[in-house]
This record gives structure tokens, C-alpha cells and sequence, in this order.
């Protein structure tokens, strides 16, 4: 089957890493860790999928501007190699409060709030695949 009219959109995979399956994996111990990074304003330019993420949310992000950390590089040097397992390569990551705050700040109150309700810690990581987004 082949679709007609303007070609579908890649769809980026998105992935949220949770701070309780961090912690176990650090074998470097940085206190602090997040304040180590580069920090680097992202807008996401392309549709974003996976993570259980709902529709709302996912359409929500599509051209938010949200301010990430680090790299998967940067942190598994900061925390250690065994991170490598969770975090997939050529990522940037936030913390779910800052996406949180993103989509707050564009009048994105439901979707933030959903968004929010997933997570138990707000140092949870949401992981931005390359191609998805540009740096601004």
C-alpha cells in the first residue's frame, strides 16, 4: 500500500528514563550531575512517538522550545558507562520538569499537567532523539 499526497512525516522515537533506574547505574557518583552539562535551548520540529506518550501531549511538543542538560555522551562521563544501557545515542535530555515548564509557558496547561502525571520525580529524563529537533 502506498499513500497518496504529501508523504508522511518521520517520526522521531522519544524516551523517558527514570531517575529511580539512573540511580542504580551510577558508578561515578557525581553529586549534582545535572549542573555538570551544556545547556542547550531545543525547539522540536518533527512528531515525536513512543513512550506511552499520549496524543495531546505528543502534538503539544511539536514546536516547544525546551531547555536540555546534557547529551547521552556527557552523562554517561558523568555518571559512569553502565548508563549506556538505558539512554539511547545521539539524545539530549531534560528533565521532565523543564519539558513540564515548556509546555506551561506555550499555554499547554492540560498537556503539561498529563504530561507531568506520568512521572513520580521530576528529575526524570525525557531523551529527544537526534533529527527531531533543531538548537535554538
Amino acid at each position: 500500500m502506498f499513500e497518496t499526497g504529501k508523504e508522511r512525516e518521520k517520526e522521531f522515537e522519544i524516551t523517558f528514563i527514570r531517575k529511580a533506574d539512573i540511580d542504580p547505574l551510577v558508578t561515578k557518583r557525581n553529586l549534582g550531575y545535572g549542573i555538570n552539562g551544556k545547556f542547550e535551548n531545543i525547539k522540536i520540529t518533527s512528531d515525536l512517538s513512543g513512550g506511552g506518550l499520549p496524543d495531546d501531549v505528543r502534538e503539544a511538543l511539536k514546536g516547544a522550545v525546551i531547555e536540555t542538560w546534557f547529551t547521552q555522551e556527557e552523562l554517561i562521563e558523568i555518571c559512569g558507562e553502565k548508563l549506556a544501557t538505558l539512554i539511547p545515542l545521539k539524545t539530549r535530555l531534560a528533565f521532565i520538569s523543564a519539558v513540564e515548564m515548556s509546555l506551561k509557558n506555550i499555554g499547554k496547561i492540560k498537556e503539561a499537567e498529563a504530561l507531568r502525571g506520568m512521572f513520580s520525580n521530576s528529575s526524570d529524563l525525557v531523551a529527544f532523539p537526534e533529527g527531531s529537533f533543531e538548537i535554538v
